[in-house]
């Protein structure tokens, strides 16, 4: 598929799509987009899942039915401008990543982790230094 947008605008849906499928442990699709024909079982089980923030190219695999992609040549946009600011986007991928992935979550318990450690550590220093130089 061939994009229309800025260079570094598709730069970044490139390695966003490689980030994700290699954090994922599913295969998702690359270089998918929200658009395609869905069977009427696909929308029901989408429909039935609780999420508010939807990242719909991760729930079409999610729900397991067989996916058949089909590159297109995207024209570039005829009238107007896009709504998505690149706000927007980075929400989106971030709802994908932390939707998709592990590795948010184990990387935030790590930091914690460490976290609680160098506290402690600096806790009990503050406490010899307060305790046994410091004393008259």
């Amino acid at each position: 598929m061939n994009r229309k947008e800025s260079w570094w605008l598709r730069s970044c849906y490139y390695v966003f799509y490689r980030l994700l499928a290699a954090l994922s442990p599913l295969r998702l699709p690359l270089d998918a987009g929200d658009f395609g024909l869905m069977s009427r079982r696909v929308i029901d089980e989408i429909r039935k899942m609780p999420e508010h923030h939807r990242y719909l190219r991760g729930l079409r695999t999610w729900v397991g039915f067989r996916q058949v992609g089909i590159a297109i040549e995207r024209s570039a946009r005829r009238a107007g401008r896009t709504k998505c600011s690149p706000l927007k986007l980075l929400k989106l991928a971030s709802d994908g990543i932390f939707a998709f992935s592990i590795v948010p979550l184990r990387a935030a318990a790590i930091l914690g982790a460490v976290a609680i450690g160098l506290s402690t550590l600096f806790s009990l220093y503050s406490i010899y230094v307060k305790l046994w130089l410091h004393s008259p």
